[in-house]
């Protein structure tokens, strides 16, 4: 696409002008494999990556948080193309380096340990998982408090854990804390609501609820209509 294009010509230009050995051709790369993992090459993505990490740790060490920022990056590809190992110890070694230079508070550190956390689950260890989510929840309500969004979002995932791991009871008390707050602060016609609404009627649908659900199912779908349309991708 044009925005693809124009990043690789930028890309082309650091490459000949400051070349490659320059953390502004490093950033330019993972720019580049953005939009290489949007339309699914993940494994174009995950080469340009690969180099990026090792500009990246030749300028700055292997210890910097910069290179763990690109780790992620690049964890974040081996996980889309199911290589669990490899995007698992990227996620740790960056975890390392990110608690001990920013803190566990620090935003950046928040943000991959939730999708360290998506990781473990998707490799069915959900305990593991578990463990990480809540030490996040924990972290961010202590910045925020219990009805930032962040922590409705880190309480769905939680909440999703749940219902892979079959513990649907806990799936539904949760969805249910969460709903009640999503509806308190966004109303019955915001996506964040929808999203809770129908993950809720997932839990009842395991639970054999199926009355329940549809009729939560056919709520959304409603409150979808009346909103955005018909043709809305929603």
């Amino acid at each position: 696409n044009e925005g693809e294009q124009l990043l690789q010509r930028a890309l082309d230009i650091s490459l000949r002008t400051v070349g490659k050995y320059d953390l502004r051709t490093a950033t330019l790369m993972c720019d580049v494999a953005v939009c290489m993992v949007e339309r699914d090459s993940y494994r174009q993505a995950a080469s340009l990556r690969e180099e990026a990490l090792a500009i990246t740790c030749a300028l700055t060490g292997e210890y910097s948080p910069e290179a763990a920022v690109k780790m992620v990056d690049l964890a974040t590809t081996y996980s889309f193309m199911g290589d669990y190992h490899r995007a698992d110890e990227l996620y740790q070694r960056a975890l390392h380096i990110l608690s001990s230079t920013y803190s566990l508070e620090h935003p950046i550190t928040i943000k991959t340990m939730r999708n360290y956390a998506t990781l473990l689950a998707k490799m069915r260890r959900f305990d593991e998982a578990e463990i990480q989510l809540q030490h996040v929840r924990e972290t961010i309500v202590l910045l925020y408090g219990e009805q930032h969004p962040d922590t409705i979002f880190v309480d769905n995932s939680l909440a999703v854990i749940y219902l892979s791991h079959g513990k649907y009871a806990d799936a539904e008390r949760l969805f249910r804390q969460i709903l009640a707050i999503a509806l308190q602060n966004h109303g019955s016609e915001h996506p964040i609501t929808w999203m809770i609404l129908s993950n809720l009627a997932r839990a009842l649908d395991e639970q054999g609820r199926w009355s329940e659900a549809i009729e939560i199912h056919r709520s959304v779908l409603v409150q979808r209509e009346a909103t955005s349309g018909l043709s809305h991708p929603l």
